[in-house]
């Protein structure tokens, strides 16, 4: 697989010692690297340390509470504080389903795994509903599920992307799903486009990354697409300079990702957070990074800036400047969400026990 390349560069980013970057001051990376601890000297404890099933994910806040997931289990803790506790799969339940995608809509949790959503209570229960969707969503090695929900709460994108083990050519499927009509879309079909890269949404697009060769050491640029909702041809868009390339976020005008430019450099191009116009164009380099996993990246739009996650570092980007404000520094970071003026961060500084913390920003 391709981003194996991210190994490559990784190495040699060590080797360099280090990119020198941080990010304060925009895309000069600001003076160097803050030193790093675990909790942020102005975090907030919301769950005190708790025991977890191993490896913490995704995190989202609703008007009451913190969720939280792990390699099985979703947690959740009351946001002015408490312990966490676990809400999903529900007591006595056998079957057990790996990164379990899910996602909060007003009192419900909505689970996902192949080809159905399972409506539950938030804060745990029997299941009250499954949803039978018209094709399997998958889920990457590193947790990533092939699924979001829109911003209008309702409107499921997804793509069926199975694994092609013995080289031949990657059969993808995308489509949508109305949570409320139970209407379906199939949006593209039959396609080799955005094979195990991640997509994201702005407008009546969908977006995504693709890599034309994807043999295990390459690290050869990768192709950046824009695929219709309501159906029809993908487009590939102009980038200008040849990057890899991980979709991190969208918003009304800007893509953003995290990359590094081709040939590798990591002393003289360090890896870093890029946004290009929707349409495409020239990569506007807004904060210096090692390189991040993309299970370590996260992108929050927040009104008139976003809010990203790389691994060790939390950034605010004001959208019309591109100004960069670095938020937290930390080297437990495991999952990040924002709200109003507000992060809530999963640390986890030993294995298996995790803690759940808010920052003001």
């Amino acid at each position: 697989m391709k981003k194996a390349g991210w190994l490559v560069v990784a190495l040699s980013t060590i080797a360099c010692g280090g990119d020198g970057g941080g990010g304060d001051g925009g895309g000069s990376g600001g003076p160097g690297e803050p030193e790093l601890r675990c909790m942020p000297s102005n975090a907030t404890v919301v769950a005190p340390e708790f025991e977890h099933d191993d490896l913490l994910r995704r995190v989202i806040a609703d008007d009451t509470h913190v969720f939280v997931a792990g390699v099985y289990e979703i947690y959740a803790a009351p946001r002015d504080g408490g312990p966490a506790v676990k809400v999903y799969p529900p007591e006595g339940e056998t079957g057990r389903t790996i990164y379990p995608a899910y996602w909060v809509r007003e009192d419900e949790l909505l689970v996902g795994a192949g080809d159905e959503i399972r409506v539950l209570p938030k804060l745990g229960g029997e299941v009250q509903e499954t949803i039978t969707l018209p094709f399997r969503f998958t889920t990457n090695f590193d947790g990533t599920p092939d699924a979001f929900l829109d911003a209008d709460g309702k409107t499921l994108f997804a793509k069926q992307d199975p694994i092609v083990a013995d080289g031949g050519a990657p059969d993808i499927t995308y489509f949508s799903y109305d949570l409320e009509s139970g209407d379906s879309r199939t949006i593209l079909e039959g396609t080799e486009i955005g094979y195990r890269e991640l997509m994201v949404k702005s407008g009546d697009y969908l977006y995504t990354t693709h890599s034309p060769d994807r043999s295990f050491t390459s690290t050869g640029p990768d192709e950046l697409h824009r695929i219709p909702v309501a159906g029809g041809a993908p487009e590939k868009l102009p980038v200008e300079g040849e990057f890899e390339m991980e979709l991190v976020g969208a918003d009304e005008a800007h893509l953003y990702f995290h990359g590094y430019e081709l040939p590798p450099d990591p002393a003289g191009r360090p890896a870093g957070i890029y946004r290009i116009p929707l349409a495409g164009g020239k990569p506007e380099k807004l904060v210096v990074t090692h390189p991040v996993p993309r299970s370590m990246l996260g992108f929050v739009d927040r009104g008139d800036h976003v809010v990203v996650w790389a691994m060790t570092g939390v950034y605010r980007i004001a959208k019309a400047s591109g100004k960069v404000d670095r938020l937290v520094a930390s080297d437990c970071i495991w999952g990040m969400t924002a709200d109003e003026g507000v992060l809530y961060l999963a640390l986890e500084p030993e294995e298996s026990k995790g803690t759940i913390v808010q920052v003001p920003y």
